[in-house]
């Protein structure tokens, strides 16, 4: 009996390897929020399922393509376009932000977006901005990349600072100057006032950094 298959009983079997796909990808950045459209193509005639696969060097997301190939009762090769959103809330500009401005949370919001084209990264949670200072002047509705913003120093160069000092499971504070100036994270110099010693030590909070004896 010849096999008369259309494209759209290949319909189901596109739409639920396609599914899996994107699931996949929207799960590992946190999101359940997608929907995808497919045009498959008039295809020839198989009796077996068909192979699927697409390119794994690029993430389901945007245009994405699948290629479809049948082995019996003879070998063709097709493809299917398809066009994936994956959507996320992403914090974005309540207002517009000026350059070297300390971000509030007043001043951001969440919105429902297709990540498909951010190119420059994005955040999440208003929470991780906390801290940071505009670069540049943001517009409102604009989304908050990490290259449009950057860590406040949590310590200034010659100012005070708690140095707290860690030896096996004993903690010792003492009062220092900083000799520059740092963010979360980082290692500066710090004056001993005690001792009038320069040490290594690292930024952990406002005015504190901690190092080891």
């Amino acid at each position: 009996m010849a096999n008369n298959k259309k494209k759209s009983e290949y319909a189901p079997q596109i739409r639920s390897f396609l599914y899996r796909e994107v699931a996949r990808f929207a799960g590992s950045v946190g999101s359940n929020d997608f929907r995808f459209d497919i045009d498959t193509p008039e295809l020839s005639p198989c009796d077996t399922p068909l192979a699927i696969s697409r390119n794994q060097a690029r993430q389901p997301i945007g245009k994405v393509t699948l290629t479809l190939e049948c082995h019996k009762p003879n070998y063709w090769k097709s493809r299917a376009k398809a066009d994936v959103k994956v959507y996320l809330k992403l914090v974005v500009a309540k207002n517009t932000i000026e350059r070297e401005q300390t971000l509030n949370q007043k001043d951001l919001r969440r919105r429902r977006t297709d990540i498909s084209y951010v190119r420059q990264g994005y955040f999440t949670k208003v929470s991780e901005l906390k801290n940071q200072v505009s670069k540049r002047r943001i517009t409102a509705g604009k989304i908050i990349s990490p290259r449009m913003v950057e860590q406040r120093n949590w310590v200034e160069r010659r100012q005070e600072v708690v140095i707290e000092a860690k030896y096996g499971n004993m903690t010792a504070r003492m009062k220092g100057v900083a000799l520059e100036a740092g963010s979360k994270g980082e290692q500066i110099k710090v004056k001993n006032s005690t001792t009038d010693k320069t040490i290594l030590a690292t930024v952990v909070g406002p005015q504190k950094v901690k190092t080891l004896f």
